[in-house]
């Protein structure tokens, strides 16, 4: 079966939260009403992955680009600490610490090319935004 792949003239339509991926066990989701995650975060995602798909270059897109690496620098620490707090030899841990060892790499150099440039930091920045999250709701103090 082919894949449909969009094209310049067919805007993105609304989300349709039945196509979200599941989140993998302890993280928080990513839809609206549930969110720990950033709002700035998801809209930076979103903004990237838009001019991934139709415009990938241009001023804009250095902007988008820069925003999502601050997201990440932002988030990595705590993102480590969730991955460290995984129980070791998980395949849970082994996936979140490949994650965030390939998003310390994209802090290290830029992609040559602009639309996965674009993608990758997008992704690099909803995931370490969602450890995060899930290590800062860990770790929450009670209020009182």
């Amino acid at each position: 079966m082919a894949e449909h792949v969009r094209t310049p003239d067919e805007a993105p339509g609304p989300v349709r939260p039945d196509l979200h991926p599941v989140p993998p066990a302890g993280l928080p989701p990513s839809s609206p009403g549930g969110t720990v995650v950033a709002r700035p975060v998801e809209k930076d995602v979103a903004t990237a992955l838009g001019l991934g798909d139709f415009s990938p270059y241009g001023e804009t897109t250095q902007v988008v680009v820069e925003r999502l690496r601050d997201h990440i620098r932002t988030n990595l620490a705590d993102a480590r600490r969730y991955a460290v707090g995984l129980p070791n030899g998980s395949r849970q841990r082994d996936v979140a610490a490949d994650t965030i060892a390939h998003a310390s790499r994209l802090l290290a150099r830029l992609c040559p090319d602009a639309a996965s440039r674009l993608r990758l930091h997008a992704k690099a920045a909803e995931i370490t935004a969602r450890y995060a999250a899930a290590y800062r709701a860990r770790h929450r103090t009670p209020a009182g």
